[in-house]
């Protein structure tokens, strides 16, 4: 989990639109 809470940090750092395009993705990445 604690790997995962970085990623969300680093998304944080890019713009918004890109944020919310790369959180999408990973969200299904990881239900999938």
């Amino acid at each position: 989990t604690a790997t995962k809470r970085r990623r969300w940090i680093d998304l944080d750092k890019y713009p918004p639109l890109p944020v919310k395009n790369v959180k999408f993705g990973a969200i299904e990445i990881t239900r999938g």
